[in-house]
């Protein structure tokens, strides 16, 4: 298919539309390509919309909050967080289905059958409830909160334990996930990596796992300020570069800075000195796709000296450097790699094109990652996720009308234009 250089731009500018996640109301990381998030806990802050582009509900949907009794849910606070990211035109993350902690009390007594029901259900009913999340942090902590004994969950069996390949009960929870969220993105989520090149080479050993199976969409690195504040920076930016090698976005979930060790009245000068040596490591490194801090309003964050916004609403050092930083120094410069559409098919071709009936066949070259297509408003009518070790066609069938086909191979984005007569 020849696209020539005024459509081609069409389709690129679209791509662009596509990818980039903004808000209207958002500023700091507003017209990014990286998100700049927050968590909401019961209620929207009233300021929230001045600052981040990304929602995932702080404590709402860990299984204890979400399912206290059980089949008694509690819907409140996700809806909350959940309806404003909607409304707002942002990415919603969920977080988290399997952990170790916050699960609640009454699944530890049941059969492992009857546990792997409950979570089968949990899933189906989150997804269902909420089918635009972008992300989902299926399994958290997998390294330091797995969901084993009393006070635990107890429900590692259930999912497989450890297996065969010693992480099954991973394994088994990711396919579960894909089966009942397939249009989220599928995340792991753990903290003490980056700044820990053991920990490191551990998590990248259940990252291959998944990725071999074409079950993970991203990596989640927490950011707590007891993992950073007194990490090397080199450090840091070599473990960043080894899960980049994966070819995996990766997102750091759980920001957060304050006094070093939490503890004292809240220093703003050595916040302000943190947020300027540990900041621009994470954000400016190319497979970072985006950042959600972990609270920003005094009195309302888990570390209680790392807010950034006092209770009488005058903003942190830290704040204003972090909008300077993001809107002026490095502006416009994170956009996914897109390659623009090529003048051949040889890589990635769609017969026939047109279409009459709806029916196509799309060839995809060994090497690819994932296939989509979307509607020219950004929205996904079909995906696949997998690593295609060798050359393969599927078929595809859309009704009426035009559809930009992605194919996402490494760090490269290939678009074809598909029309429906």
């Amino acid at each position: 298919m020849l696209i020539n250089s005024q459509s081609g731009g069409l389709i690129l500018s679209l791509l662009v539309f596509i990818l980039c996640i903004t808000s209207g109301n958002a500023q700091l990381a507003e017209g990014k390509c990286k998100f700049l998030g927050n968590v909401i806990g019961s209620s929207v802050p009233l300021d929230f919309d001045q600052y981040w582009n990304q929602v995932t509900p702080e404590n709402a949907g860990k299984w204890q909050s979400l399912e206290p009794t059980q089949d008694g849910y509690n819907w409140n606070a996700m809806d909350i967080a959940y309806n404003y990211a909607k409304s707002n035109g942002i990415p919603f993350k969920h977080h988290t289905f399997i952990w170790g902690n916050q699960q609640p009390g009454w699944i530890e007594t049941l059969h492992p059958e009857e546990q792997l029901a409950e979570i089968e259900e949990m899933m189906e009913l989150v997804c269902s409830r909420y089918p635009d999340i972008a992300f989902i942090d299926v399994v958290n902590e997998p390294l330091h909160d797995p969901p084993t004994g009393p006070g635990n969950g107890n429900y590692i069996d259930a999912l497989g334990g450890a297996g065969d390949t010693g992480w099954d009960w991973v394994i088994n929870s990711f396919e579960l996930a894909r089966g009942y969220c397939p249009n989220a993105k599928l995340h792991l989520n753990d903290y003490g990596i980056i700044n820990d090149n053991t920990r490191t080479t551990q998590y990248l050993a259940i990252i291959k796992l998944l990725n071999d199976r074409g079950l993970i969409d991203g990596i989640g690195v927490q950011g707590h300020r007891f993992e950073l504040e007194g990490a090397q920076v080199n450090t840091l930016k070599a473990n960043l570069d080894r899960l980049a090698a994966t070819d995996l976005p990766i997102y750091i979930s759980e920001f957060d800075l304050g006094n070093v060790g939490n503890t004292g009245t809240p220093n703003d000068n050595q916040q302000l000195e943190l947020y300027k040596k540990i900041f621009p490591v994470l954000w400016n490194h190319s497979a970072v796709h985006g950042i959600t801090l972990w609270g920003y309003r005094e009195n309302q964050t888990w570390q209680e000296t790392a807010f950034l916004k006092r209770s009488n609403n005058i903003e942190r050092p830290a704040l204003a450097w972090l909008k300077e930083f993001v809107a002026e120094s490095y502006g416009g410069t994170f956009c996914y790699p897109v390659t623009s559409v090529e003048d051949d098919n040889s890589t990635f071709s769609v017969y026939p094109n047109p279409s009459f009936d709806g029916v196509i066949t799309i060839s995809i070259p060994a090497g690819a990652r994932e296939i989509a297509m979307h509607d020219l408003k950004g929205a996904t009518i079909n995906t696949i996720r997998q690593n295609f070790s060798e050359a393969t066609q599927i078929v595809w069938t859309a009704p009426k009308g035009i559809y930009l086909l992605q194919l996402k191979k490494r760090d490269t984005i290939i678009t074809r234009k598909l029309v429906v007569n």
